[in-house]
């Protein structure tokens, strides 16, 4: 009986939000000394993607009765990968469970011509279970199909904490995709009336246009590795993410910021509002609104990081994924 793992792993290209999902369920595994066998989905590691379409091949012409699959995937992953894995299950009536990342599958769904819609249809009534980040989409898709669960996004815990005492300048950290629709050009005009405090903005520049805006208030500083990202983090007052980026679920910058128990203001787009309570929402492109929330958690700061560090337990992966894993493995054959 073998268990076969399909999903993203990490490239020199550095890390993306599913990358770091799938690398942090592969470490689950290990340390619970699962026994699996690894197939890398990232067309990023493969020389072309022919190569990556044989090693896949490989794996599905080797599955047996007794076997397991599990499959995270991005939409089009889903319906490739899943569709070839679902019609294979049935003839071999081996096990097949589909992880779906991110947060906007249902529009996916919706926007799709009846064939993929088809497609879709048939690999999530043939998976014995299908796990979806947000409740939105376990509720969408739970209308027609009972083997639907909830994964949200996690991250692994940490003994980090912001312990940076709110002085002058009050620190704020932004850490994403430098882009326009991650709010990061509503964010710096929100701190502007507020000249005490500071904007230190990590990640990949997108949009280069938004280094004109650099100041002695606002510090543009690259990349992080993933492995700095607590340490970075902890020495913050806020964590800011005023995002409208299309397809957003739980982002992982959220999550880490609060395993060190900093204070969040997101917007309330994507699945963020479905996150907990201790996250201050504002609406997307409102740069008052990111200011007003700035004013609100500065005079509530004790209380909000309090109750920030509560919530981080819903997306502790030690847990979630842990969990997740050992429901996949009591799964029968066909």
């Amino acid at each position: 009986m073998a268990f076969y793992v399909i999903g993203p792993k990490n490239s020199s290209y550095g890390l993306g939000g599913i990358t770091i999902l799938f690398e942090d369920f592969c470490r689950v595994m290990d340390e619970s000394s699962t026994e699996y066998v690894l197939i890398d989905s990232n067309p990023r590691n493969y020389t072309s993607k022919s190569q990556l379409f044989l090693r896949f091949m490989k794996l599905v012409f080797s599955l047996r009765s007794d076997d397991r699959v599990m499959l995270h995937a991005t939409a089009t992953q889903l319906v490739v990968f899943g569709f070839v894995l679902a019609l294979v299950s049935q003839l071999v009536g081996c096990a097949f469970v589909i992880r779906k990342f991110a947060g906007s599958f249902d529009e996916y769904y919706l926007k799709s011509n009846k064939i993929v819609k088809a497609i879709i249809d048939f690999v999530l009534r043939k998976a014995n279970i299908v796990y979806f980040e947000t409740i939105k989409l376990v509720d969408f898709f739970g209308q027609k199909y009972d083997n639907v669960r909830y994964f949200p996004n996690v991250r692994p815990s940490t003994s980090k904490r912001t312990s940076v005492a709110l002085g002058d300048p009050i620190k704020i950290v932004f850490l994403s995709q430098v882009r326009i629709d991650k709010g990061v050009v509503d964010l710096i005009e929100s701190i502007k009336s507020f000249p005490n405090f500071h904007l230190d903005i990590y990640g990949k520049i997108i949009d280069n246009d938004v280094l004109s805006l650099e100041s002695e208030q606002v510090v543009f500083k690259g990349q992080i590795d993933n492995s700095e990202v607590y340490d970075v983090l902890s020495c913050y007052n806020i964590f800011v993410l005023p995002t409208y980026f299309k397809g957003e679920g739980y982002p992982g910058a959220i999550i880490e910021a609060m395993m060190v128990g900093l204070p969040i203001i997101a917007s309330n787009w994507g699945g963020i509002a479905e996150m907990g309570d201790s996250i201050t929402l504002v609406e997307p492109k409102n740069v008052k609104q990111i200011s007003a929330a700035l004013s609100t958690v500065v005079l509530n700061y004790s209380e909000t990081r309090r109750f920030t560090l509560e919530e981080s337990i819903r997306y502790n992966s030690d847990f979630v994924s842990s969990a997740v894993l050992k429901e996949v493995k009591e799964i029968g054959s066909r």
